[in-house]
């Protein structure tokens, strides 16, 4: 629901903003709180916070509570120094992100305006983090993963209403190059962090009410905070190489031209759908199926460790390959339906195509890097892939250096694709020379099958656009003939079904050659799946 709701809220964007400079300095204003949140609050802040009230919520529940106010307070006292920072350097973040560029002033304006309202957010989602991380604790996991539908949905009412309200209310008030709905969605934006921080802090008012006569007589520390915050240390290095890798994409993109920024965005969105679904829950789950085979092994890598991640491996595998090669075979058509609307013109359906296609190649990396991650945590063995982090950063500033100038955004794309693929590369590497014990003959079965469920998939692929380029072309002179020459509504449908056939296609194949890769008949599977008989 939460990535479902994300694609709507870009779907309105794109119809709003189209792409351009105003496009652009929304994407660039957006993202420099957006770096510091994913360094702090969805990640560092979140997990070292929740590791801790943990523990301590088995030993004494009141001093777990008295930790989670006291984060909640020392977090609100950051965030609004870091907020007031970033507000006064609007402009200096503004410049950082689009060193070596020239871009221009409307662009410039925009950014810096959209810059201070938007940074608010950052103080609203670490509050959030530390409350969510409570809740984890409670086993509320679905409230969790639902309460980004709140941002989402005050982005979408910003776009919708909070933009034309503006306009009606201050015609006059030197808006932003006249666009309106550039404030509305910025307001909007700031609207549904404020929803999202409100439920989370709601959702434990019952652990920190009682405390919250001491805010000004308190102090916002203990020995439980710096434990926090000392696991948080090592966590902000190793996710630091985002955020740096980010800052130098988001130069090289200024530099490329206007709409570059926003094409990249879009493309790499569509990419976090499956990412988002397949590749984190395959994180999810093998991160305490890990945890409990090293603990069983004495903090050893022995075989049952090493099946562990073999089969974690083979089943985000299982799971990305489908959608890297449906990506890969339909770039186009997907943008073309979920973005070419509004300002969206076709030929920026045309480059974020190109781009998503590029970035489509790193879909599995992604995938194997969720799952080697857990296991460098699982054997607390966080320097080796915090060292494979930094290093990404090289790679990617060089791959940018030698591709963009000649491929323009397309070149940055296909550069992240292939700093993702060797960090996954690396990564594997270096489990085995720790001692993981990889059954190359299994692997060497499931590629073979992957490999042929692809190729299969894409030759019927080119079959099926063939036959759907006869179908447009008889259909498009019927219509002519028949006096209708806008059949806007029809493309639309068709690509819908397009692609709904499409998926169901790589299911099929990718199903059938996956039971006969794990040497399964439709028996086997009909007795595992409870109910598939009667379906």
């Amino acid at each position: 629901m939460s990535r479902l709701s994300g694609l709507l809220r870009d779907m309105v964007i794109t119809h709003i903003l189209g792409a351009g400079p105003l496009h652009d300095a929304f994407v660039v204003a957006q993202r420099i709180p957006n770096l510091l949140r994913d360094m702090l609050a969805e990640g560092a802040m979140g997990s070292s916070f929740t590791k801790v009230y943990t523990a301590l919520k088995e030993q004494d529940s009141d001093a777990a509570d008295r930790l989670l106010f006291q984060m909640l307070y020392l977090c609100f006292l950051v965030s609004l120094a870091l907020i007031c920072t970033g507000i006064g350097m609007a402009s200096h973040l503004v410049n950082l992100m689009s060193l070596g560029s020239s871009p221009s002033e409307l662009f410039q304006q925009t950014a810096v305006s959209l810059t201070q309202i938007f940074f608010p957010s950052l103080g609203m989602s670490v509050i959030g983090a530390v409350a969510m991380g409570a809740l984890y604790q409670k086993g509320k996991f679905f409230f969790n993963a639902l309460i980004p539908v709140l941002a989402n949905l005050g982005v979408i009412a910003g776009g919708l209403f909070l933009g034309r309200l503006i306009a009606y209310l201050k015609p006059d008030a030197g808006l932003i190059a006249g666009q309106a709905e550039v404030l509305g969605l910025a307001w909007g934006t700031l609207l549904g962090f404020f929803l999202q921080m409100a439920a989370a802090l709601l959702s434990v008012r019952k652990s920190i009410g009682y405390l919250v006569k001491e805010l000004w007589a308190s102090v916002p520390w203990s020995g439980n905070v710096g434990s926090v915050l000392r696991l948080m240390g090592p966590a902000v290095v190793a996710t630091s190489a985002a955020p740096i890798n980010a800052i130098i994409n988001t130069n090289f993109a200024t530099s490329v031209g206007q709409g570059a920024v926003t094409w990249l965005t879009y493309s790499f969105r569509i990419l976090q759908l499956p990412i988002g679904i397949f590749g984190v829950a395959a994180g999810v789950y093998a991160l305490p199926a890990l945890t409990r085979a090293v603990i069983q092994a004495g903090k050893k890598v022995d075989h049952d460790v090493s099946a562990q991640l073999q089969q974690a491996c083979i089943f985000v595998s299982w799971l990305l390959v489908p959608c890297m090669v449906y990506a890969l075979v339909n770039h186009h058509m997907i943008i073309d339906f979920l973005f070419r609307h509004g300002h969206y013109t076709v030929s920026d359906v045309d480059a974020t195509g190109k781009a998503l296609f590029a970035y489509s190649f790193s879909m599995l990396a992604y995938g194997l890097i969720k799952v080697m991650t857990a296991f460098y945590y699982a054997t607390d063995r966080t320097s080796f892939a915090m060292k494979v982090s930094l290093a990404s950063i090289g790679i990617n500033f060089l791959g940018n250096w030698f591709l963009v100038d000649k491929f323009g955004h397309i070149g940055l794309a296909f550069t992240s694709s292939l700093t993702l693929s060797i960090n996954a590369c690396i990564l594997l590497w270096g489990s085995y020379r720790m001692g993981v014990i990889w059954q190359f003959h299994v692997l060497r079965r499931q590629a073979a099958w992957m490999i042929t469920a692809a190729t299969i998939f894409l030759g019927l692929s080119l079959l099926n656009h063939a036959v759907l380029g006869l179908f447009e072309s008889i259909m498009g002179r019927m219509w002519i003939l028949i006096g209708q020459h806008d059949v806007t509504w029809l493309s639309r449908i068709q690509e819908l079904g397009f692609l709904i056939y499409n998926g169901i296609l790589v299911l099929m194949v990718f199903t059938l050659c996956a039971m006969k890769a794990y040497g399964l008949g439709w028996g086997d599977v009909k007795r595992r799946v409870p109910g598939l008989s009667r379906l």
